[in-house]
């Protein structure tokens, strides 16, 4: 498992994304969507921290066997729903 760090921007409900907050209690474990393929991820959030729909934060995903490198972009998947728009920003 590799970890990166990389920006997130979280959809609003409008947009189609998130209609709720991010519990941050908890590891977020989303899709992680790349290259038109799925990814098993986990996104650790600061603990505490309020992350609403239509917030843009940056954070550390870990991800399974996924070959992406900085600059490349890619989507959180909810279900059948794309929760965020993102892109890589450092090889952690």
């Amino acid at each position: 498992m590799k970890e990166y760090k990389v920006l997130v921007n979280f959809y609003k409900a409008e947009d189609g994304g998130r209609k709720t907050e991010i519990n941050t209690t908890f590891p977020y474990r989303p899709i992680f969507v790349f290259d038109k393929k799925n990814y098993h991820c986990q996104i650790d959030f600061e603990k505490g921290v309020k992350i609403f729909p239509g917030d843009r934060v940056e954070a550390i995903i870990r991800v399974f066997n996924c070959p992406i490198k900085i600059g490349d972009t890619f989507a959180l998947r909810e279900l059948k729903e794309i929760a965020s728009g993102s892109v890589v920003s450092e090889l952690m």
